[in-house]
């Protein structure tokens, strides 16, 4: 059970997240709830090469949160696989995200296929004053990131 965080005034930045392999995880019937997240500054991240592969993500609630005043700026995710999770039964309500800037982020080339996500439930959540511009998504280079993968026929 996650509850009655603050997170807030972090600066994250300049990361590099290359090569990983998320497989067969299991996450179910978690709480996560009244939750401040505020104030936070993402930028320069650079996240390429991973593979996200066979999860199963079911029975959680998420509600109550406050998501405001956080910057994402300038970060690239490229040459990513996400193949063959499960999410389900998930609930997600009364949430506030407000006053958030998005900016500048580079998404390319990813490849996202075979997951299911069914039986979600989404409502009551609060979403204004965001700001989103300047990101730039490609998909043209799939056969680049298959090749990386060895998953070409």
């Amino acid at each position: 059970m996650v509850y009655g965080n603050l997170v807030y005034g972090n600066l994250v930045y300049g990361n590099l997240v290359d090569g990983n392999l998320v497989y067969g995880n299991l996450v179910y019937e978690n709480l996560v709830y009244g939750n401040l997240v505020d104030g936070n500054l993402l930028y320069g991240n650079l996240v390429y090469g991973n593979w996200v592969d066979g999860n199963l993500v079911y029975g959680n609630s998420v509600y109550g949160n406050l998501v405001y005043g956080n910057l994402v700026d300038g970060n690239l995710v490229y040459g990513n696989l996400v193949d063959g999770n499960l999410v389900y039964g998930n609930l997600v309500y009364g949430n506030l995200v407000y006053g958030n800037l998005v900016d500048g982020n580079l998404v390319d080339g990813n490849l996202v296929y075979g997951n299911l996500v069914d039986g979600n439930l989404v409502y009551g959540n609060l979403v204004y004053g965001n700001l989103i511009y300047g990101n730039f998504g490609v998909f043209q280079t799939y056969y680049l990131d298959l090749k990386r993968y060895k998953l070409e026929s």
